[in-house]
């Protein structure tokens, strides 16, 4: 089982799994993008080459995919990962609104090509907090004003509840406050 957080950034992702970290290793491995070996390294530019500069319209976007992909394709001989900090579904997200959505419809339709993990589990709060606090970081992620950051948040929710999260065969739905229905849905899969 593959799994990987989804969520609009500054939904408080990085802060469930770093509280939790303990009881998700319990159940499976935990797998970064921050630490690349240089194979991986190697194999993602390969995977670029050979594979998502001819998928995806833009390069940055099909540079994010195939970097995520070399750790999936690494890692594909342990068979519990979990992937926490920005999987490919995440750089997809990150994508749209990023965008404007204005390549929504070949983003979407790139997912069927791509390797998309087991499970999703998208971590979601209020828009308006969501939207506040990631206007309000040191360095926001994507340098709007918070009336545009939460237009885009809104349209992007929408995107991931009926697009995104049904292209996987398992994904739910946590509150950036329900640490207990968090660590649920790790144990729910190992029960399968």
């Amino acid at each position: 089982m593959w799994i990987e957080l989804i969520g609009l950034p500054g939904t408080g992702k990085t802060t469930m799994v770093e509280q939790n970290s303990s009881a998700i290793r319990s159940y499976y491995k935990i797998v970064r993008s921050d630490n690349a070996s240089i194979v991986q390294r190697v194999i993602a530019k390969l995977l670029y080459h050979f594979r998502y500069k001819s998928l995806a319209e833009s390069n940055a976007l099909a540079k994010k995919l195939a970097y995520r992909h070399s750790f999936r394709f690494f890692e594909s001989r342990n068979k519990d990962i979990f992937f926490y900090d920005s999987g490919v579904m995440q750089v997809i997200l990150e994508n749209l609104i990023e965008t404007n959505f204005a390549t929504q419809e070949q983003v979407l339709a790139l997912m069927s090509e791509i390797p998309l993990p087991d499970k999703a589990i998208f971590i979601t709060d209020e828009i308006e907090d969501i939207a506040l606090r990631e206007v309000n970081r040191t360095t926001p992620r994507f340098n709007l004003t918070l009336s545009e950051t939460i237009k885009r948040y809104k349209i992007a929710h929408q995107i991931t509840e009926q697009e995104l999260l049904h292209k996987v065969k398992f994904a739910n739905t946590v509150c950036s406050q329900q640490t207990k229905q968090f660590i649920k849905e790790f144990e729910n899969e190992k029960a399968l």
